[in-house]
Formats: C-alpha cells, sequence, structure tokens
C-alpha cells in the first residue's frame, strides 16, 4: 500500500482527537491532563525498586525528582521574622517565603513550619503547576516547629511519609523547597547525623543533620528519601552567614506524622508530662552518686504532686529507663514522656544512693503553659 494512503487515516484520528480536546472545554482537558500525571507518577513511584537494582543514581534521583516536585509547594506570607545570627530559620528575614509539602491530596493537608506561618496576615499556597490556593485554616505547634495548612482539595497530588528511623547516616537525600524565593529548586546531599539540637528554635529537637544545600526559604519543605518518600521537614540551618555551610537541620518524619495527625484530628498537640527538671551529669558526678555510668537523666527538680512526686521519684535520682526504653540523656527523656497517651502507667527504672529501683509513673497531660510561646 502506498505510504500517502497510509498517512491519511493517522491524520483523521489526529484530526479527531484535536477537536474533542477543543470542544471538551478547559476544565475538562485539565482533569484528564491530572488524571494522566497521577497515573505516571504511580507508574513511577512502582518503579523505584527496579531502577534502583538495575540502573545508575543519577537515572534513580531524575525519577524521584519528577515525582516529588509536583507535592512541594511555596507558601507566601504577609509578615517579616527575625532570627538568632549564630542559628536562622530557612524563610530569612523577609518572612514573605516558605517551602511545603502536600501530605494528603484527598483533604488537602499542607504541612510547614510554624515559624513560616507564624502570625500572618495572609497566607497562600503556590502550586507547582502555577495555582494559588488561600488557606483555610492554620494549625500550628511552635514547640516543635510544624504546621498544617488546609487547602481546596483540586487535582493535587501528594507524597507519602517515609520512616525516619531506618534512615542511617551515609543515605543519600533530596531537599525540595523555594530557597531565596527560588521555587522548585532540588538540592542532594546525604544524611550527616541524627538527633542534634542546635539551640532555641524549638523546646523539642531531634533533627535530621543533611549536607544537602538548604537556605532561607527551604523552611517546610521536605527531605526525600531514595524510595521518594518524606523522611524530614526542613527546618533550620546553622550557620553565621544566614546562607548554605552544610549544616541543614529537619524535623525527622516520625515526629512530624504524629504531631500533624493531632493538629488535624484535635486542633492541637497533646504531650505526656512526667513534671521533673534535671541537671547535667559528668563522670565526677556520677561517681559521686555511685552511678554505673552517665547515660541518664539526673532528677534536680520535681513538680510538687506532680506524676513524678506522687510516685515517689526524688532529687538526685538518676533515671536509667522509663516504659521500657532506655534513655541516655535528660532530653531523650522529654522525647519519650512527651509521645507517652497522657492516664498511661509506665515503670521507671532509676538509681537512688547507688541502688537499682524501679517505681511506677502514671504520665499526665503536659500544662499548656508550661513554656511560653515565642515572639514572633
Amino acid at each position: 500500500m502506498p505510504i500517502s494512503k497510509l498517512i491519511i487515516p493517522f491524520l483523521i484520528v489526529a484530526l479527531l482527537l484535536w477537536g474533542g480536546l477543543f470542544f471538551m472545554g478547559p476544565e475538562l482537558a485539565e482533569r484528564l491532563s491530572y488524571a494522566s500525571e497521577k497515573g505516571r507518577q504511580q507508574a513511577i513511584t512502582e518503579n523505584f525498586p527496579t531502577l534502583k537494582q538495575a540502573d545508575g543514581l543519577s537515572v534513580l534521583l531524575r525519577e524521584v525528582v519528577r515525582t516529588v516536585k509536583p507535592a512541594v509547594v511555596e507558601i507566601r506570607v504577609s509578615r517579616k521574622t527575625r532570627s538568632p545570627r549564630s542559628i536562622r530559620f530557612s524563610t530569612g528575614d523577609g518572612g514573605s517565603v516558605g517551602s511545603g509539602v502536600i501530605i494528603d491530596s484527598e483533604n488537602g493537608y499542607v504541612v510547614t513550619n510554624e515559624h513560616v506561618v507564624r502570625a500572618p496576615d495572609d497566607v497562600k499556597v503556590i502550586l507547582a503547576d502555577g495555582r494559588e490556593l488561600g488557606a483555610e485554616w492554620v494549625r500550628s505547634d511552635w514547640m516543635v516547629d510544624l504546621a498544617v495548612i488546609k487547602v481546596s482539595p483540586e487535582r493535587l497530588l501528594q507524597i507519602p511519609m517515609g520512616d525516619s528511623s531506618k534512615i542511617e547516616v551515609g543515605d543519600h537525600v533530596l531537599a525540595v523547597g523555594s530557597p531565596m524565593k527560588l521555587p522548585q529548586t532540588v538540592t542532594f546531599g546525604r544524611i550527616s547525623a541524627k538527633g542534634r539540637m542546635i539551640g532555641r528554635s524549638a523546646k523539642y529537637q531531634k533533627f535530621l543533620q543533611t549536607d544537602a544545600a538548604i537556605n532561607q526559604g527551604n523552611s517546610g519543605g521536605p527531605l526525600i528519601n531514595m524510595s521518594g518518600e518524606i523522611i524530614g521537614i526542613n527546618t533550620a540551618i546553622v550557620s553565621d552567614s544566614g546562607t548554605n555551610a552544610g549544616l541543614g537541620m529537619s524535623i525527622p518524619s516520625n515526629i512530624v506524622k504524629r504531631v500533624v495527625k493531632q493538629l488535624i484530628e484535635g486542633g492541637k498537640a497533646i504531650r505526656g508530662f512526667i513534671g521533673l527538671g534535671f541537671r547535667p551529669v559528668d563522670a565526677k558526678i556520677a561517681a559521686e552518686l555511685r552511678l554505673p555510668d552517665t547515660k541518664g537523666a539526673l532528677v534536680e527538680i520535681v513538680v510538687i504532686d506532680g506524676p513524678a512526686d506522687v510516685a515517689g521519684i526524688e532529687a538526685h535520682d538518676f533515671i536509667v529507663s522509663i516504659g521500657d526504653k532506655p534513655i541516655a540523656n535528660s532530653q531523650e527523656l522529654r522525647h519519650i514522656v512527651a509521645d507517652i497517651a497522657p492516664g498511661t502507667t509506665v515503670p521507671v527504672e532509676l538509681y537512688r544512693d547507688g541502688e537499682l529501683q524501679i517505681l511506677s509513673v502514671k504520665i499526665a497531660v503536659q500544662p499548656e503553659n508550661l513554656f511560653r510561646t515565642p515572639r514572633p
């Protein structure tokens, strides 16, 4: 058959398709495009294991980036922020732009940092496709520096939450966000450390440290593993200049999941409370108190009629485990207690006068006025 006769049927089909798109209207065309993009995203995600085994790192990175970028957003607010000189939030002094990530496309939930949306006049979420959505509500928790924004759930794409307990030092990660008002910026690096504390940015800190470049404006954006999952929310940088020095800090996804769930369901985060204050322990103090080592938390203050006081815990007791979880220091103890549901009774293992004892403590609800809310 002549080639000219083969071309004619193809031209007819092409004209019919073009005519169909022309007459279906822009709204239906957008929905078809959204469905196609959602299907492509799912297909790529399912192919990640194969890419890891059969292809090079560059191919895997390219596909991870393609599937996560549609869920990363730019967040614009109308007020200014200030930061300490050596520890700077990655929104910067302008405060007009931060980042966020869609974690629930069906309900329109976007996660970001609390300091990005603290006391704003207005909050706008700019999607990867350029659409601008207003916030229906914003719920936040300054003690871990997290916030949830609800937007209209129309043609949104989300990224799944990963398990941050499985990430290890040396693992590859990607940071995605809007540094210096440059949306959809992707940087690549590794996990440098875990369990970091950096100062006054939040009361509860257990940061993942990364050398993936994070700058002002990255706040609230996701830290992504090589399976296209969120394993952290980028929050702060340690830098004298205010620009990337290879010391980026991200809130682990397991903390994010717990706090965000509470914010969505109840409007605020609920934490356990034991009613204790602690002091540091060095080798000299450990020897004086006949302690096995310095891994634990030395009680300095007991809140009168608090859960610990009622259970019989005293000043100078050295707590080494709570709820059958060993602790390394007082900061770790605070995190463990905060994660325990109020009303739960847990065993507390401690040394008193050189002897090991086990007491039972009923965890209470942390008072709302325990810490003062930071000024904007």
